[in-house]
């Protein structure tokens, strides 16, 4: 067995292949340099194994990779491959903790940002992810995979041309989440598919379904287009504990499809697996593709609740933030917790608001939080199911630049009053007989945060009225 090593202590050394490079059976090349060069009408034979360990991998057009061996991709740091429609002719092994990604810019001058993989082999996995983003790992119709898992799999974009049925190994990075068909009627037809853990809505409104539809799943979703062809296949989606919010009648299961209006129901054809993972199918051929994602025909299922809308709306002369949202279709909702932050980071409890459980239908709700922070601040809403499962909203920012409020509410001695950007005169204490007990004279400083002793009143309600020479504001306050 013959082994070659190519490395350099250069920083913009490259490992370049101006003609050609051939790699007998039972012989190793290790290439170390940062850049790996597959230059123009240069071809690389390998019948051994040849381990790019190189960052970058560039394959100019025209430069083949063929051959009986393995191409491996393997170390710990990140590797790009970089190209225009690059075919190899070998079998290829993604073994990089680090993954292994598709350029979504090609580096080469003479390339266009078009970096599809075309795999007329076997595209094996045993470490890290394969990143496509908007680029495709293309199998044509004599390739195949191995070794998908949970460890190694396409994150991203997957196509494949040709007539047997097919298992896309697609999933989020940490989950292989794979799609599959059945065969398609001719060897030219061409799929393509991507996972997506995120609600479908609001690109496809996942209130909007089947009237034999219950819920659709607002937590994932596959795209899977027909984009050579015209063949009707049985689709098979999967799910799992940690993404798909939780099965527990799997026989309620439904495959839904968006059609443009709805999400449309194409049955129960059977399932496998148990409530933690497994499969579905759909009952019938389909001929029309697009986003594909579980759904359920009864409240067995804890899909999760569709939130429509969630506003958070300062009003001025109350000094409030009134807080909104909309829901349709709660499953399994135990209660909201409305959360405020100064910074987007750090949150805190503003409020509770019980949940409907199981409703079908629209549900409006709403809070108030009576003691704003002044200045940008963020509001959002987590949603807890009876199960313990959470979800968030997306943040809503209100800017308060004018606020005035009394805390703490009791009181015992000390009431700071808050006048951010506030010119005050005087400030009154006023008792539940209406008698002024104590004033105060500010000579129109301009306070941030004002501390009032008042620990000689007695307990009970009192308005505190602070007042300037354009308005009063009153607020009620309870001395313990």
């Amino acid at each position: 067995m013959l082994f070659l090593v190519f490395a350099s202590k250069s920083l913009y050394a490259q490992f370049f292949v101006g003609d050609v490079l051939k790699i007998s059976a039972g012989s190793e090349v290790y290439v170390y340099e940062s850049d790996f060069v597959n230059n123009s009408n240069a071809s690389i034979v390998s019948d051994g194994l040849l381990h790019n360990k190189s960052t970058n991998f560039f394959v100019s057009p025209g430069a083949a990779l063929t051959g009986s061996g393995v191409l491996v991709f393997d170390g710990t740091a990140p590797q790009i491959i970089d190209g225009n429609e690059v075919l190899f002719d070998c079998d290829v092994e993604i073994n990089n903790s680090g993954n292994v990604s598709l350029s979504t810019l090609s580096l080469l001058p003479s390339a266009i940002p078009n970096n599809n993989l075309f795999l007329n082999k076997s595209l094996i996995f045993t470490l890290g992810d394969f990143i496509t983003s908007t680029n495709k790992v293309v199998f044509s119709s004599s390739s195949n995979y191995s070794g998908a898992s949970n460890n190694s799999h396409i994150n991203g974009w997957s196509s494949k041309i040709g007539n047997t049925s097919f298992i896309f190994p697609v999933g989020n990075g940490v989950l292989m989440r794979d799609l599959s068909i059945t065969s398609p009627s001719n060897i030219t037809d061409r799929f393509e598919c991507k996972y997506i853990q995120a609600d479908p809505s609001p690109s496809y409104p996942d209130n909007l379904m089947a009237p034999t539809l219950y819920a659709i799943s607002s937590c994932e979703y596959w795209l899977l287009y027909n984009t050579n062809g015209s063949s009707a296949v049985n689709v098979n989606l999967t799910w799992n504990d940690q993404t798909s919010c939780g099965i527990t009648n799997p026989l309620d299961l439904r495959v839904a499809r968006w059609d443009g209006a709805l999400w449309q129901d194409h049955g129960n054809g059977g399932t496998n697996g148990s409530s933690n993972f497994g499969s579905i199918v759909t009952s019938a051929l389909v001929n029309s593709f697009g986003p594909f994602t579980l759904a359920t025909i009864s409240d067995d299922n804890p899909l999760p609740i569709t939130l429509i809308d969630f506003k958070a709306e300062y009003l001025s002369d109350k000094e409030y933030v009134d807080l909104t949202w909309q829901t349709y279709s709660e499953i399994n909702n135990d209660y909201f917790t409305v959360e405020k932050s100064r910074d987007g980071k750090v949150w805190v409890e503003v409020d509770i608001v019980p949940g409907a459980s199981n409703h079908v239908g629209f549900l409006e709700y709403s809070s108030l939080d009576e003691e704003p922070f002044v200045g940008l601040s963020y509001y959002r809403l987590k949603q807890t199911d009876f199960d313990g499962l959470t979800s968030y909203s997306e943040p809503r920012s209100i800017n308060i630049s004018n606020l005035t409020y009394a805390y703490p509410n009791p009181f015992y001695d000390i009431l700071q009053i808050n006048a951010s950007n506030l010119l005050i005169d005087r400030i009154e204490i006023v008792n539940s007989l209406g008698q002024n007990v104590k004033s105060i004279v500010c000579s129109q400083i301009k306070p941030e945060i004002l501390d009032l002793s008042l620990k000689d009143l007695e307990s009970g309600l009192y308005n505190v009225r602070i007042i300037n020479s354009n308005n009063v504001i009153t607020k009620s306050v309870i001395k313990l």
